[in-house]
């Protein structure tokens, strides 16, 4: 397993589309991610890098970047350095109000962006591949749909994950010409980060000295007295026929 990266000169969304479905059509691609920001492009799978750039090279300008092993080691974590806060410059922010207050179209685009970027979805979809054939147009069928940054598939489970900005419905009716599809999940790309809750510490409870635990009272058992009756006399009749040696009172 190889993890290339490449970096690509991609104009617009159409050449990204073209780019990720070249590859993903590739044997061995196990997973396809693009980063429109840095516009880099990697690819995890067992393939050849120059077979890679050279199907990319078709549709943009291709540089190879780096080719190494799929799992990096684990780095040691560093402690987090702590940020001296910054001194606020009070002339910078009275001109940021001012063209805010002045270029209302300004703050509405922004509002556009952020909102465009809170709405990635992680979509995980269950699908019944048969082979490497199956797995290859699931892959190119999805990587063609506008919006998608990346794309991966685990044959051990059979799990499809989809990050971008694109509609899950739509996912599952490409996915369906080629398998039977099954949604497992959707929800936000990143998960907010959950706070961890300090324990809190017990307090030792302070003693009072003067007020002492009243001593319990504690009695001898009582005897019952009961009335004291002598046994009762029982009598036993004896026929002289059993025991003829017995006394005889005539």
């Amino acid at each position: 397993m190889q993890k290339i990266i490449v970096e690509l000169d991609l104009p617009n969304e159409r050449c990204k589309q073209k780019a990720m479905k070249s590859v993903s059509g590739l044997s061995g691609v196990v997973s396809v991610s693009i980063d429109m920001k840095d516009m880099i492009l990697t690819v995890i799978g067992d393939v050849d890098p120059i077979l890679v750039v050279k199907k990319l090279r078709r549709h943009c300008g291709t540089t190879v970047v780096s080719v190494g092993p799929a799992k990096e080691p684990e780095k040691t974590k560093e402690e987090p350095k702590k940020e001296e806060p910054k001194k606020k410059n009070p002339k910078v922010l009275n001109r940021i109000i001012i063209i805010c207050l002045h270029h209302l179209t300004i703050t509405v685009c922004l509002k556009k962006i952020l909102i465009h970027v809170n709405n990635m979805l992680k979509i995980i979809v269950s699908l019944d591949l048969h082979d490497d054939r199956c797995k290859q147009k699931a892959m190119r069928s999805v990587t063609g749909i506008s919006g998608v940054d990346s794309i991966s598939v685990d044959m051990k489970d059979k799990k499809l994950t989809v990050i971008g900005d694109v509609d899950a419905t739509l996912i599952v009716k490409k996915l369906r010409r080629h398998c039977h599809t099954t949604i497992v999940s959707v929800g936000p790309a990143k998960e907010p980060e959950k706070k961890k809750e300090e324990p809190k510490k017990e307090e030792p409870k302070k003693v009072d000295p003067k007020k002492e635990e009243p001593k319990k009272i504690v009695y001898d058992p009582v005897v019952d007295a009961y009335r004291a009756y002598n046994p009762q006399m029982i009598t036993y009749y004896q026929s002289v026929e059993e025991n003829p040696n017995a006394c005889v009172i005539c």
